[in-house]
């Protein structure tokens, strides 16, 4: 194992904001050791109640009950009471540093009701000396739903359709771009016809051909042709 960070998770009814907040601290130990722990708040535009923060918990750090004095030595570690005091330490430090990342006062965080959490959480990083590269699937990056279909046969023809009833004259540059993309059969559906587009285009719009199922005109274009 080469590393290994320690965190606690919370989901807390606060606005965050359609944002990411980072922040990086200092933590010491008894000798004055300093490390350097993260704080993270993930949220959700518009949403009051959906507030996740992550608590970075650094390695000197322990949620000992015994040690803080809040349980006498001899109790039974597995008693109800030890464990509600192992809670109380880690809901205390997780609200301190929370409070920095949201910049709320923690007397006030604690009156914010928490959905989920703190449940600590470890990333853990490791390095092998029998690496292997393999080809990954074809679909391993598809929706689930999607992993069933059939994947599109390599050198098959596609033909892609590309709908603008009104053409600018500040998209005319766009559509022209689409148009001429290589090794594509791309057809275009407008409202003008063939000759106006034809004459502002750089491309020239080639191919012109009229469509059956539709008052609108279809001009296509094979972009294999090659541009001067």
């Amino acid at each position: 194992m080469v590393a290994q960070a320690d965190f606690l998770a919370g989901l807390i009814e606060v606005l965050v904001g359609g944002r990411l907040r980072r922040r990086i601290s200092s933590e010491f130990d008894a000798d004055g050791k300093e490390y350097w722990v993260r704080q993270i708040a993930v949220g959700h535009e518009n949403d009051p109640e959906v507030g996740w923060v992550l608590i970075q918990v650094p390695d000197f750090k322990t949620f000992d009950p015994i040690e803080a004095g809040l349980v006498s030595a001899d109790i039974d570690q597995d008693s109800p009471e030890y464990f509600a005091a192992y809670q109380l330490l880690v809901y205390d430090y997780y609200i301190e540093q929370a409070s920095h990342i949201l910049e709320l006062p923690k007397k006030e965080l604690k009156k914010v009701q928490m959905v989920y959490g703190p449940k600590m959480f470890s990333l853990i990083e490791k390095m092998g000396d029998e690496a292997r590269v393999a080809p990954l699937p074809e679909l391993h990056a598809m929706h689930p739903a999607l992993r069933g279909q059939s994947a599109t046969k390599k050198g098959a023809k596609v033909t892609v359709v590309f709908v603008a009833p009104v053409v600018t004259p500040a998209a005319l540059p766009f559509v022209d771009a689409v148009l001429c993309q290589p090794g594509a059969r791309v057809a275009l559906v407008s409202e003008h016809s063939a000759a106006s587009l034809s004459e502002n285009s750089a491309s020239g719009l080639p191919r012109i051909s009229k469509c059956r199922s539709s008052k609108r005109p279809t001009f296509s274009r094979r972009s294999s042709v090659q541009r001067p």
